[in-house]
């Protein structure tokens, strides 16, 4: 599972196109099946699993979860307000250039009569 991750993760960072859309999600991702798959190898090579230990799994998925909701509300507060105000704005732009287009015909349309 680790290398069809590693794969599928290389072959969508590196497409043609600009790659994936969430790229800091997905390299968030990655790096905490990183750290995870880490430390439970260093956790095998020990040869047995401690309090320590499970409580620093705990530590680690909880770890996760927040910064998964800190940047749910990042995104939900601040990339979303951007991309609505900037699709606000082509809205207008494109009313504005619809507006334009109008006035021009009818100019035209008086002027030819």
């Amino acid at each position: 599972m680790f290398v069809g991750t590693i794969v599928m993760g290389l072959l969508i960072l590196q497409t043609s196109c600009s790659g994936i859309r969430c790229r800091a999600a997905f390299l968030r991702d990655v790096s905490m099946y990183v750290l995870s798959v880490g430390v439970v190898w260093s956790t095998f090579e020990s040869g047995t699993v401690t309090r320590g230990d499970a409580y620093g799994f705990l530590g680690l998925y909880a770890a996760y979860v927040t910064v998964i909701f800190a940047s749910d509300l990042y995104h939900r507060k601040v990339t979303l307000v951007k991309l609505h105000r900037r699709n606000e704005e082509e809205e207008n732009g494109r009313k504005k250039k619809k507006e334009r287009k109008r006035r021009r015909r009818r100019r035209e349309g008086a002027s030819s009569l």
